[in-house]
C-alpha cells in the first residue's frame, strides 16, 4: 500500500497538558441518536421518549419493566433499558464497563436480522473501546504526532481508524457516501494525532468557512473523535488548530458551550458539482448535507486581535482565491 503523506506536523504532545472529563452518557446518545440519526425512534421508542423529555427517567424505567413482564421483544427492552442506565451520573467505572458489555452482547445478537442497529452498535463499540482506554496507564506518546494534512488515505480513513464514527468505509453508505467530499473538496483539511506507525489515533476536521455578515473567511474546527478520548490528545487538536488559525490570521472556531459565543452564522459554499453530499456534525439541518450548509451556532477559540480583525488584505484575498477555486 502506498505510504500516507506526513504533512505539516507538531510533536505537541509530550507538552501538552488536560484534565480528564467525566463522559457523558446522555448528551452521547441526545447527540448520536436524535441529532446524527445513528438510531430512529421508531426502534428504540421509550429511549427517545426520555431523551426527548416526553418521560422521565422513573416513568421510562416503569414501562420498560412492564413491557419486559409480557415478553415484548425482550432483548430491545433490555437494550433501551441499559441505554437508560448509562445516563445516571453516579455510576462508577466498572458498571459502565459492564452496562456496555451487555449493549453490546444484545447487540451482537440482534444484528443479523435488524442491521438497523448497525450504526449505533458501531458507536457502542467505540464507547467501550475508549472506556477501557481511559482506564489504563496512559500511553507514552513521545512518537505522536499532530498533522495536519489532505492526504486522500487520511481522508478516506479518518472515520475507520478512530472508533465510533459513521463515517468508516465499510458502514452505512448514507453516511460515507459523505467522504469523497473531504478528498476533493479544498476547503477541508484534516487534523490527526497519529502514532508511530502512522495510523490514526484521533482526528478533527478543519474546514475553510465564510462569515456572510462581516464578509470574511474562518476556520472552523469540529468534533474530535473518538468520543472518548484522552483529553490530552483532544487538547493537543486544538492547540494545532490555534496554531494554524495564527499563522493564518484567521479567527477560530468550534462548538464548545465554555468559550465565547460567536455572534454570527458561518456557511460553506458548497462543494463540486460532481459531489453532491458532504457531513458536518456542526450543521445546522442534517449532518448529511447538499454541499452547502449553515452553523448557526459556534464559539470563539482563537480571534486575532478580536472577532472582526482577520489578517492584511493580501492574507484575506489569498483565502478568498482558495474559496473562489472550491466553489467553481
Amino acid at each position: 500500500m502506498e505510504k500516507r503523506g506526513k504533512g505539516s506536523s507538531w510533536n505537541l504532545l509530550v507538552d501538552t497538558d488536560a484534565k480528564v472529563k467525566s463522559f457523558d452518557f446522555l448528551k452521547l446518545f441526545k447527540e448520536n441518536l436524535i441529532e446524527h440519526g445513528h438510531l430512529k425512534s421508531e426502534y428504540v421508542p421509550l429511549l427517545f421518549d426520555f431523551l426527548n423529555q416526553t418521560n422521565t427517567f422513573e416513568e421510562t424505567l416503569s414501562e420498560i419493566e412492564n413491557q419486559l413482564q409480557s415478553n415484548q421483544n425482550t432483548i430491545v427492552l433490555n437494550l433501551q433499558k441499559n441505554c437508560l442506565k448509562l445516563t445516571v451520573k453516579e455510576l462508577t467505572f466498572e458498571d459502565q464497563k459492564q452496562i456496555l458489555k451487555e449493549i453490546d452482547k444484545d447487540l451482537n445478537t440482534i444484528i443479523h436480522d435488524s442491521p438497523q442497529f448497525s450504526e449505533f452498535q458501531n458507536d457502542v463499540k467505540g464507547i467501550l473501546t475508549g472506556l477501557v482506554k481511559q482506564n489504563v496507564s496512559k500511553e507514552n506518546y513521545n512518537k505522536f504526532t499532530i498533522e495536519d494534512t489532505d492526504h486522500y488515505m487520511d481522508l478516506f480513513l479518518s472515520g475507520t481508524e478512530v472508533a465510533g464514527s459513521c463515517l468508516r468505509i465499510n458502514g452505512d453508505p448514507s453516511f460515507n457516501k459523505c467522504l469523497i467530499a473531504y478528498v476533493f473538496d479544498g476547503k477541508n483539511r484534516l487534523l490527526a494525532v497519529k502514532d508511530k506507525d502512522g495510523k490514526i489515533i484521533a482526528r478533527s476536521l478543519l474546514r475553510i468557512l465564510w462569515d456572510d455578515k462581516e464578509k470574511k473567511p474562518i476556520l472552523f474546527m469540529g468534533r474530535v473523535y473518538p468520543s472518548l478520548v484522552d483529553p490530552k490528545l483532544e487538547q493537543g487538536l486544538v492547540d494545532f488548530a490555534v496554531k494554524r488559525a495564527k499563522k493564518m490570521h484567521l479567527t477560530l472556531l468550534m462548538q464548545d458551550a465554555t468559550k465565547p459565543r460567536y455572534t454570527n452564522p458561518v456557511f460553506s459554499f458548497g462543494s463540486l458539482d460532481f459531489i453532491p453530499y458532504e457531513y458536518s456534525d456542526s450543521a445546522s439541518t442534517s449532518r448529511v448535507t447538499i454541499g452547502k450548509f449553515t452553523i448557526d451556532s459556534s464559539n470563539i477559540v482563537f480571534s486575532p486581535q478580536g472577532q472582526n480583525v482577520i489578517g492584511t488584505a493580501a492574507q484575506i484575498q489569498e483565502v478568498l482565491d482558495k474559496i473562489k477555486l472550491i466553489s467553481e
